[in-house]
C-alpha cells in the first residue's frame, strides 16, 4: 500500500490550486460481490480526538475522503478533496514513474510501483493497482456497487465504515473466532465513530441463520468477558449482554469501545495506509 507515497509526494510538490470535492454518490458505486470495501472520513476524523491515530502531513490533509475497494490480489481507492484534476495531471505528467496510458479516460501508469491514477474530476483522483479502465467505467456507469445505499449512508456518518460482502475471507486473520463462524457469516457492517476517551464500534454481521448468529454471540462474549478479566477490571454482564445481541440471523454490535491502539494497528494495515 506504501506504493501510493511516492504518488502523492509528486502531486504536492507541483501543486498550487486547491479544489475540495463534495460528492456524495461515490461510495456507493463501488464493489463488486466478494470485495471489502472501507471508508474513512479523514476531515472528520482530523477533527475528532481521535486524530492522533492518522498519520500528519500535507499528503494525508489533502484527503478529505477516501473509499477503498479491496478484492483479491488488488485495491482500487477513490481520494476526495483538495486534488484538481488540472495539478493532477500535472504532476503524472511531470514524474519520471508514470507514463500516459491513455487519453480517454486520461490516465497514467506506474510499471514500477503497479500503479494507474488519473484525476475523475475536480478533487477526485483514482488510484488502482488493476483495470483503471474498468474502475473508471464502473464507477461512471450509473450501476450501484456492493454497499446497499442504506449500508452507504451508516458508513458516510460514521468516522470509519466497514463491508465485507465475503467474510469468510476474513478467517486467516487471527481474531479468536473460529473458522467455521466465518463460513456462515453472510456480510458485515462496522462503524466506528468517536467515544468520551476511546472509539465507539457498533456494527451488524447477517449470519446464515439463528442458530449460528446466537453462537457467534456467544463467542464474543465470551472473548469480551475473558479480556476484561485478564485485565483486572470490573465485570459489568448486564453491559456485555448489551453489547452483543441478535434478533433471527442478524448479531448486531453496540457501543463496543475501541481501545486506541487497536484503532491504530486498523489505521496503519487498512484504509488510510494507501496514502
Amino acid at each position: 500500500m506504501r506504493r501510493l507515497f511516492p504518488l502523492l509526494l509528486v502531486f504536492i510538490l507541483s501543486s498550487c490550486v486547491y479544489f475540495d470535492a463534495g460528492r456524495e454518490d461515490i461510495l456507493q458505486r463501488l464493489g463488486n460481490d466478494g470485495d471489502t470495501v472501507v471508508y474513512v472520513d479523514a476531515s472528520r476524523l482530523r477533527s475528532s480526538s481521535l486524530a492522533p491515530i492518522l498519520p500528519e502531513g500535507d499528503i494525508y490533509d489533502r484527503v478529505t475522503k477516501l473509499s477503498v475497494v479491496i478484492s483479491a490480489g488488488e485495491f482500487s481507492a477513490v481520494a476526495q478533496g483538495k486534488l484538481s484534476s488540472t495539478e493532477v495531471g500535472t504532476a503524472l505528467i511531470w514524474s519520471p514513474q508514470f507514463v500516459r496510458r491513455s487519453e480517454e479516460p486520461r490516465y497514467y501508469h506506474s510499471k514500477d510501483l503497479g500503479l494507474s491514477a488519473g484525476s475523475i474530476g475536480e478533487g477526485l483522483m483514482l488510484i488502482t493497482s488493476g483495470d483503471y479502465e474498468a474502475e473508471y467505467a464502473s464507477i461512471f456507469s450509473g450501476r450501484m456497487g456492493v454497499v446497499a445505499p442504506s449500508d452507504a449512508a451508516l458508513m458516510m456518518d460514521a468516522l470509519i465504515g466497514v463491508y465485507v460482502s465475503e467474510p469468510s475471507s476474513l478467517s486467516s486473520f487471527d481474531t479468536g473466532i473460529p473458522a467455521e463462524s466465518f463460513q456462515k457469516m453472510e456480510s458485515v457492517l462496522l462503524l466506528i465513530s468517536e467515544g468520551e476517551e476511546n472509539a465507539i464500534l457498533d456494527g451488524r454481521i447477517i449470519m446464515s441463520d439463528e442458530e449460528s448468529a446466537r453462537a457467534l454471540q456467544m463467542i464474543l462474549r465470551n472473548m469480551l468477558v475473558q479480556e476484561i478479566r485478564r485485565k483486572g477490571e470490573r465485570l459489568d454482564v448486564k453491559a456485555i449482554s448489551d453489547i452483543f445481541t441478535y434478533e433471527g440471523s442478524v448479531l448486531r454490535i453496540s457501543g463496543y469501545s475501541l481501545k486506541r491502539d487497536v484503532l491504530e494497528s486498523f489505521i496503519s494495515r487498512s484504509a488510510y495506509a494507501v496514502i
